[in-house]
């Protein structure tokens, strides 16, 4: 059986490769199966011939394994189409994990021996309840630090508007002093023609605002 799957595209199953997001499982033809009716014979058994009874107990035997075979074939196909939604989700998931590098320890690996492995089994199951539990918190993380760089990026925005404002307010209190020192300087040099004293004392700015801190 391993021979003829290496002639096949599910090789990768039986490979100690790990299994990659591009490797897709071979589409299993699904058979159109006809509603389960149940035979019902109403004739009076009595009134029948010998070879008609044979018939129909022939007839009955051939019904009962039709209707157990297209059971059988329908469940079949179900657990085909459930296992196959189920690749679906590990794939998806792989092909995440490349898209991503996640680091070697977050690689999710279905076969590690070489041995092909049901898909549906508890190991592999718990393998990808793993990963996806790994994944999700990643994901919350992921959007922690994104709200957290909102917030500061916010925060920064008023800092930078509140320091703007500061860094006018300065300008404007450095250029108001300038003017009243070149007015009183105009004074001092009248009041020494008319030798007396300045009316007024030369003007002092004053402190200045200090920036806020910025926020971290």
């Amino acid at each position: 059986v391993f021979a003829r799957l290496e002639e096949t595209s599910a090789r990768f199953l039986i490979s100690s490769s790990p299994i990659k997001s591009s490797s897709n499982l071979p589409t299993m033809p699904l058979a159109i199966v006809s509603p389960i009716k149940r035979a019902r014979f109403h004739c009076n058994i009595s009134s029948k011939s010998t070879q008609e009874k044979k018939l129909e107990e022939t007839v009955k035997k051939l019904t009962k394994q039709v209707t157990t075979l297209k059971e059988h074939v329908s469940a079949l196909q179900v657990t085909v189409i459930l296992q196959g939604r189920y690749c679906d989700r590990v794939r998806h998931h792989l092909e995440t994990q490349e898209k991503k590098g996640c680091r070697e320890g977050d690689n999710v690996k279905l076969n590690g021996d070489g041995m092909p492995r049901l898909l549906t089994s508890d190991e592999v199951f718990e393998q990808v309840l793993v990963y996806q539990e790994r994944q999700q918190a990643k994901a919350a993380e992921k959007e922690t630090r994104k709200a957290a760089r909102m917030v500061r990026t916010r925060e920064m925005e008023l800092w930078m508007q509140e320091d703007e404002a500061r860094k006018n307010r300065n300008k404007a209190k450095t250029e108001q002093w300038k003017v009243a020192v070149k007015e009183w300087e105009v004074e001092q040099r009248l009041a020494k023609q008319e030798k007396r004293k300045p009316q007024w004392k030369k003007p002092v700015r004053g402190p200045l605002e200090k920036p806020c801190p910025k926020p971290k």
